[in-house]
């Protein structure tokens, strides 16, 4: 076994990105050639790993590897063999082309380590201005994408991101923020109070009158004397006509 460097044109003098690890496969009588990206310490990391994996009998051959981009064009031909709904293929799509192969398609699925996808998820968060809710998508996208190297192709020993965490959204994240919060009584007897109210469209009286719920209807009506109503007695029923057209419906809110 041995490590040699195999430096990349943009590495600057006396530096190194780039390793080339040499394993001696006894199960083939032959040399397999593995690159590892990082410095020294990660190569060696590598060999260690793959040594006791040898010593175990876990060792995955070259020859069966495969490459991000191949385990991601076998998993979208499974997802469609399966009748997988189409917005389900188009997602996985998006993500895959956009953002997972751009990065880590030539990459040996092998060779993906649990920091090397934080340290770019980091990146599409701090200094792309990336939304937390595009890059949880992508890191759901890619544990799939794993699972199925894994447990259908079985070209991959484990899934690195098996117990990764999703990221939690702060105040100074970018992108939308939806308010899923109910009305207030306040809120809500201001909307009705107005001389063309809101159509407010059916929804569950246990779980409230949500704003991401409430639409301007040019044609809606309410009924029912809507100012007087008393909401604090918690016993508001939304119920839509539909024996209307779509735009002349009616909403009946009564205790």
């Amino acid at each position: 076994m041995a490590i040699v460097k195999a430096p990349l044109k943009t590495d600057a003098a006396g530096r190194c990105s780039r390793w080339r690890v040499i394993l001696y496969n006894p199960a083939t009588h032959k040399q397999e050639w593995h690159t590892v990206q990082g410095n020294r310490r990660d190569a060696e990391a590598f060999e260690r790993d793959q040594e006791t994996r040898l010593s175990k009998g876990t060792y995955i051959a070259r020859a069966k590897r495969l490459t991000i981009a191949q385990i991601a064009e076998s998993f979208l031909k499974e997802c469609k063999a399966r009748s997988r709904r189409t917005s389900t293929v188009l997602n996985y799509s998006s993500v895959l082309e956009g953002y997972i192969l751009p990065k880590f398609g030539t990459w040996e699925a092998g060779t993906v380590r649990k920091s090397d996808v934080r340290a770019w998820l980091s990146e599409l968060l701090e200094s792309k201005g990336k939304s937390v809710e595009l890059v949880n998508r992508i890191v759901r996208v890619f544990k799939t994408l794993l699972f199925h190297g894994v447990l259908d192709l079985e070209v991959i020993e484990r899934n690195v991101l098996l117990r990764f965490k999703q990221y939690e959204r702060t105040a100074t994240s970018p992108g939308r923020r939806a308010n899923r919060a109910a009305f207030t009584e306040d809120e809500i007897q201001r909307l009705l109070s107005v001389d063309r109210p809101p159509l407010l469209h059916r929804d569950a009286a246990w779980r409230g009158l949500r704003p991401s719920m409430a639409g301007c209807g040019s044609q809606g009506r309410l009924g029912g004397d809507c100012a007087d109503m008393g909401l604090a007695r918690e016993s508001v029923h939304a119920s839509q006509d539909c024996s209307r057209k779509p735009d002349h419906s009616t909403i009946w809110l009564g205790d």
